[in-house]
């Protein structure tokens, strides 16, 4: 994990992402809950389960954000290492062809034809691009391993309740009384269970609780169906038997995996309490409406309360229990006592259209992210002109005609041969074989001075200590033409981004040639090549010199550029 964030800035951005998502998302729902607390608890109590489903969503919706590119602000990330310098052209009324020398240029003002199969000629240009935050890279890995450290304490606190849970059911015995069973059929007919649900006594129950997902049973201390009345077990059970009518069990189990994920955000512990204190509400209505006797449940409260007080709490299972740590056992019996609210167990449909706007409202915040990752590189070739190719329409408005001057051509800033649009549609590694792209100069007397590969390195964490080739080849590939070397660290793993690799000399090859890049690939070691598939690949070949040589066979070509000497 810490080595994905070391070389992955846009892992970083999402951490951040997620942070900020989760903030709004449960900041949204508790705001909208407390508009119908202790008016609507059915609403509130789906309301807030929906913030849950929303927060536990957030992770998949956020990445699914960032592959479709939506944000809020652009951050740069890529190479930091190895920028590329962009140079600002001559500033005059009109553009021209930068390829040009200044003899060439005063005999012909228009842009010179260049072949149909010529490469697209990009110049360099200074263009606005993302703001890049040195700070964000080390802010997130601290943030994403504090973040991971608490996780995995909350989980492993949630992993011995799960123990504690285990070790009570198989303390569990089922009763065998015939007046528990029979007040027992009563209460979830009462509850409207369409099934049957086993009683059971413990001895390590801490109260009457209810446990299981699949296979529900309601739990009571061992000694306590002889101690209370028939009202008063009959109550009881009825309490019980709702959290099993309403599917309370599972969303406890989602509740507890969302306080795993998000432990540090105090309104999600808000949302966590929230959820258990309309739950209790909502079941204690399910009694009142089957027996319609506030005062006498509240009675029944009280001495439960007063039942387990004076019991040892052995084990702190992960089950709803009637009586929950921290609940405000006072507010439930005012409640009850009092009259409250409405006694409602259905949904309403306006309660319906109040839940569904409020949850789009919510979708908005988690599924819009607060920053993007975006590569500056990536950026200023969208941003930079481009000439268009011999016999298409030019990109420079309104015409390519210029009249030339000693400051423009002082200032004409490197070209680049490129056979790709900017972004990279594929990458592909090779073992045994070297990635060549054949150029085309748009002047003879050009000399390559760098070239650019769009790729990143695999393997192991630290580089190989040593060099990969870089192959000049002639037209038919028959011989080399000259051979440079680059150090493998150039390249980092992670995204893959622009590496430039320059020459102290430039490079003398003739108008048609081939470049190849050999990184001798590994199982253990090597670089991906991106490649674009917006051209038909037939520029791209892979193998090696003096052996096979054969069409590359990925869709496109290879994202290699020749920058040439100025």
């Amino acid at each position: 994990m810490w080595q994905l964030l070391a070389n992955n800035m846009p892992s970083g951005v999402y951490v951040w992402n997620l942070f900020f998502a989760s903030l709004a998302v449960s900041g949204l729902g508790m705001l909208s809950a407390s508009l119908v607390r202790g008016h609507r608890p059915l609403v509130e109590h789906r309301l807030l389960c929906c913030v849950m489903l929303l927060l536990l969503a957030c992770p998949l919706l956020l990445w699914r954000a960032g592959k479709a590119e939506l944000a809020a602000i652009s951050v740069a990330t890529g190479s930091v290492e190895q920028p590329i310098t962009a140079k600002s052209p001559a500033k005059t009324g009109s553009q021209g062809d930068p390829s040009s020398t200044p003899h060439e240029l005063d005999r012909a003002p228009i842009d010179p034809p260049r072949r149909a199969d010529a490469p697209r000629i990009v110049p360099e240009a200074s263009v606005p691009s993302p703001a890049r935050v040195d700070w964000l890279p080390a802010a997130s890995r601290l943030l994403a391993c504090v973040w991971m450290a608490g996780t995995l304490l909350v989980a492993w606190r949630w992993l011995w309740g799960l123990r504690a849970c285990r070790r009570l059911r198989h303390s569990a015995h089922e009763e065998t009384d015939d007046r528990v069973r029979a007040i027992a059929a009563r209460a979830c007919d009462a509850a409207q269970l369409d099934r049957r649900v086993a009683v059971c006594t413990a001895r390590l129950a801490p109260g009457p609780l209810s446990l299981g997902v699949w296979r529900p049973m309601i739990v009571l201390p061992q000694g306590m169906a002889e101690t209370l009345s028939d009202e008063e077990l009959l109550y009881t059970l009825t309490h019980e038997a709702a959290h099993i009518a309403r599917h309370d069990l599972a969303i406890a189990w989602l509740q507890q995996l969302c306080l795993c994920l998000y432990w540090w955000n105090p309104l999600v512990r808000a949302v966590y309490d929230g959820i258990n204190r309309v739950r209790e509400q909502l079941c204690d209505d399910y009694v009142v409406r089957a027996h319609g006797s506030g005062d006498t449940f509240a009675a029944v409260l009280v001495s439960l309360a007063e039942w387990c007080l004076d019991r040892p709490l052995r084990i702190r299972p992960c089950g709803v229990m009637l009586l929950q740590a921290g609940d405000d056992l006072s507010q439930r019996i005012m409640r009850l006592t009092e009259g409250g609210p409405p006694m409602t167990v259905r949904f309403t449909r306006a309660a319906l259209a109040t839940l569904v706007v409020v949850s789009f409202g919510m979708l908005a915040f988690a599924f819009v992210p607060v920053l993007r990752a975006e590569n500056p590189e990536r950026h200023e070739q969208d941003k930079v002109p481009r000439p268009g190719i011999a016999g298409t329409e030019s990109d420079f408005t309104p015409s390519s005609k210029f009249i030339p001057t000693a400051l423009q051509t002082k200032k004409a800033a490197p070209m680049r041969l490129s056979y790709n649009d900017g972004s990279a549609d594929g990458k592909k590694s090779i073992a045994g074989a070297a990635e060549f792209l054949s150029f085309t100069l748009p002047d003879k007397s050009a000399k390559v001075a760098a070239i650019r590969i769009h790729g990143a390195r695999y393997g192991y964490p630290q580089p190989p200590k040593e060099d990969f080739e870089i192959l000049f080849l002639n037209q038919d590939l028959s011989e080399v033409i000259a051979t440079k070397m680059a150090p493998y660290s150039r390249f980092k793993r992670g995204p893959e981004t622009w590496i430039e690799i320059k020459f102290p000399q430039p490079v003398e090859v003739p108008e048609e040639f081939w470049i190849g890049v050999n990184f001798r690939a590994e199982r253990t070691k090597g670089v991906y090549v991106s490649y674009d598939d917006s051209t038909d690949g037939s520029r791209s070949r892979v193998g090696l010199p003096g052996q096979e040589i054969r069409e590359a066979d990925v869709g496109g070509d290879w994202m290699i550029e020749v920058v040439l000497a100025k």
